[in-house]
């Protein structure tokens, strides 16, 4: 993996004379780094941000000056834009990741002189923004640092495939996955939730919403609060913290939000200690979060909304985020140490993946994230969406597993081949099989007659309707035969039956059809094939099939 970029900004504390760039600098943000890393370069590619000189590498030499950032950052952008895009478009790519730690004069200056889109150039982005003096700045590039020096010892997030409304989307539990659900599903099919708190006693983690997205932001709290405490009862408790829950929401109101917590206190902190419990956060509920988090029990996991569609649009900014991560107790410690991401997946467009990952890594959260997947797995029957081609191919080959299994009693005995009769050979609407008379009556022409009645003697052996010597007959004469033999309903009869037990392989596919998978299975086997490549036997109430 490339070293990580780190932007900087100069200082005015600086050394007398010519040194490399990260040398000449003695501020603040340059001491904490010199602290911290005995070989800083090891680490990071170091690029300062300099009023006189636009984008720095740390190991540029440089002499030592007294020019300022201009007022209007306008002047230094338009002055510093073409080698401040071309160097750091240098040293970006698709795996390198992006910290700017910068104060907000030199940070807007920055971004004035790059694309609007130039965090697009990096994996993982970080850029520190509402920044309310040194001391923050310094707690905050802390924290880059020790995300650097700690990168190995990263956990990687908890990725529940949620949204789960009927047994066919189990295959995810089948392919190893994390799975989630919410109670106005489970509440419509209780085999669902049945199968959901089943899994979580194999240790699998499990996620169960409270389901107010489904009910259109209305929610009857109480009876979320009794449903969770019946599934506390039904889970041992040393299974219960492979159950994460979702505690009863508002998004229209902080008000009505830290009341559900007022109204459920005692419930809620009994669930925190059996369950993973999970504190929505709401924009209205930001700037009273103190207030909100009085009421909250306090082993929880901080919910962040990352929901944008065109009915609800939820998602918290980056800004909002960190706001939240950087909240401390009366003691300085965090208050909060695992998150998780509401509409968040490993299919997430990167920049609002990777970035808000980015962020948890940097406070050392715990991560969990959700998101529905499987609407966006399928589509029609023909369409080319990674479920539906995996779900084309469960069929065929479960057509082709059972034809290979198929003998000549088995399909002589099925319904394809006894109801397909004469008349079936002239059916417009027959789509089932291709005509068996069509082959021998296209031989019925002056260069194949002879092949004809080969096989026509050959087939309707020891029958009257044999021409023992035809091969003396002349070519006229025997297409006339052949023409008036088969036009008579017993010879075609007797020819279609010969060449329907001649052909009886035709009718594997169509008997293969006959033991259809149902579509539910199909589509449980598709999830299972797509996340896993050795899906694992599930235990469920009702047969898919």
């Amino acid at each position: 993996m490339p070293k990580p970029v780190l932007i900087i900004s100069c200082s005015d504390a600086k050394l007398v004379g010519r040194h490399k760039a990260f040398d000449l600098y003695q501020g603040a943000m340059f001491q904490l780094i010199k602290a911290n890393m005995a070989n800083p370069l090891k680490h990071f590619e170091i690029f300062i941000v300099s009023a006189k000189h636009g984008l720095l590498s740390a190991e540029s030499m440089i002499q030592d000056y007294d020019d300022e950032m201009p007022r209007d950052i306008n002047v230094w952008s338009a002055q510093h834009c073409k080698l401040v895009s071309k160097t750091l478009k240098s040293v970006s790519s698709k795996d390198t990741d992006l910290y700017v730690v910068l104060p907000n004069n030199y940070r807007d200056a920055l971004e004035a002189a790059l694309p609007h889109k130039y965090l697009n150039w990096f994996n993982k982005t970080y850029v520190s923004r509402n920044n309310q003096g040194i001391g923050v700045m310094r707690g905050r590039l802390n924290k880059v640092i020790q995300t650097t020096l700690n990168s190995e010892q990263k956990v990687e997030p908890i990725i529940y495939r949620s949204g789960i409304c009927n047994l066919s989307e189990l295959g995810y539990l089948s392919a190893g996955q994390a799975i989630g659900s919410n109670l106005a599903y489970a509440n419509v099919n209780s085999n669902l939730l049945k199968c959901i708190i089943d899994a979580a006693k194999t240790g699998t983690k499990v996620f169960l919403d409270n389901g107010i997205i489904s009910g259109k932001g209305r929610l009857n709290t109480k009876e979320v609060i009794e449903k969770y405490m019946a599934i506390a009862k039904a889970v041992p408790p040393r299974f219960s913290k492979n159950i994460a829950i979702v505690i009863p929401d508002s998004f229209h109101s902080a008000e009505e939000a830290k009341s559900i917590l007022l109204e459920h206190n005692r419930n809620l902190n009994y669930l925190s200690k059996r369950f993973d419990l999970i504190l929505p956060v709401h924009r209205c509920s930001i700037d009273g979060i103190n207030e909100l988090l009085a009421e909250a029990p306090r082993n929880i996991r901080l919910g962040i909304p990352c929901l944008e569609t065109k009915e609800f649009d939820l998602c918290l900014s980056l800004i909002d985020i960190e706001r939240l991560f950087s909240l401390k107790n009366p003691t300085g410690m965090a208050i909060f140490h695992k998150c998780h991401f509401f509409g968040l997946s490993d299919a997430s467009s990167r920049r609002k993946l990777q970035d808000r990952l980015m962020l948890a890594q940097i406070y050392n959260l715990n991560v969990s994230m959700d998101a529905t997947r499987t609407c966006a797995l399928f589509g029609a029957n023909s369409s080319n969406r990674k479920g539906t081609v995996r779900a084309r191919e469960v069929v065929r080959k479960h057509t082709s597993e059972t034809v290979t299994k198929l003998d000549k009693e088995k399909i002589l005995n099925s319904k394809s081949y006894k109801e397909h009769s004469l008349r079936c050979e002239y059916s417009c609407s027959n789509i089932n099989a291709e005509p068996l008379l069509s082959d021998i009556y296209d031989l019925i022409n002056e260069y194949d007659i002879d092949r004809f009645w080969c096989q026509f003697n050959t087939l309707l052996a020891k029958t009257p309707f044999v021409i023992p010597d035809i091969e003396n007959y002349q070519i006229e004469d025997k297409l006339n035969i052949a023409w008036d033999l088969t036009s008579q309903p017993a010879v075609e009869h007797a020819l279609f039956e010969k060449l329907k037990i001649k052909n009886y392989e035709n009718f594997a596919f169509l008997v293969a059809s006959e033991t259809a998978l149902a579509p539910d299975y199909i589509r449980f086997k598709a999830i299972s094939g797509l996340f896993s490549d050795t899906p694992v036997p599930v235990q469920m109430p009702l047969q898919l099939t």
